[in-house]
């Protein structure tokens, strides 16, 4: 019995500590790498915040969906050959082709390996896999109910589009605002 109340302290605790500590949507400047318009960040080995804007302006505001990007940044490495930035970590390796507008199939492309089979990942393939989400509000549904895509899928990858979502706008009382207009990818 004793053991139960150690684990579940240990619980209580543990959440304490977790929703405790400051949020903070900066990512480490020693996880970004930026190629002309476009901006990747490099979360853990398998995440990886990819932007694109026509100005060349970037979002460092925590989003609705994206709370925290200050995480110990992973090993990866990075270079630009012929045109070309690719992106390592040691999970999954990205090429980007710098210069040409927003990504595309022809200009962007993500590999890994899954079950043991090389999966390659480009902007608009779809993800038939996705377990979907939630529904923003259950009034005035009668009956099914289409549900956004989620973060989890059987297909091993998932995109979360946040180029349109509204951010916070970074005060001690956190308010909504909407998204500068623009021409971005926030992926």
């Amino acid at each position: 019995m004793k053991s139960r109340y150690v684990i579940v302290l240990f619980l209580i605790i543990a959440a304490y500590r977790a929703v405790s500590q400051p949020l903070n949507p900066v990512a480490d400047p020693a996880a970004i790498v930026t190629s002309g318009q476009a901006r990747f960040t490099v979360l853990t080995p398998q995440l990886i915040r990819i932007e694109w804007s026509a100005e060349g302006l970037f979002q460092d505001q925590a989003s609705l969906v994206f709370l925290n990007r200050r995480l110990p940044v992973p090993a990866y490495s990075h270079e630009e050959k012929d045109g070309w930035l690719t992106l390592k970590t040691e999970t999954l390796s990205l090429r980007y082709k710098r210069g040409v507008g927003p990504f595309t199939s022809e200009n962007l492309e993500i590999r890994f390996v899954l079950n043991g089979e090389e999966v390659v990942w480009n902007p608009g393939r779809d993800d038939r896999g996705n377990l979907k989400g939630t529904t923003r509000t259950l009034d005035g549904v009668r009956g099914a109910t289409n549900l956004e895509s989620g973060i989890l899928s059987r297909d091993g990858w998932v995109v979360v589009d946040d180029s349109e979502r509204p951010l916070f706008d970074g005060s001690d009382w956190p308010w909504v605002q909407p998204r500068p207009t623009g021409k971005v990818q926030d992926l």
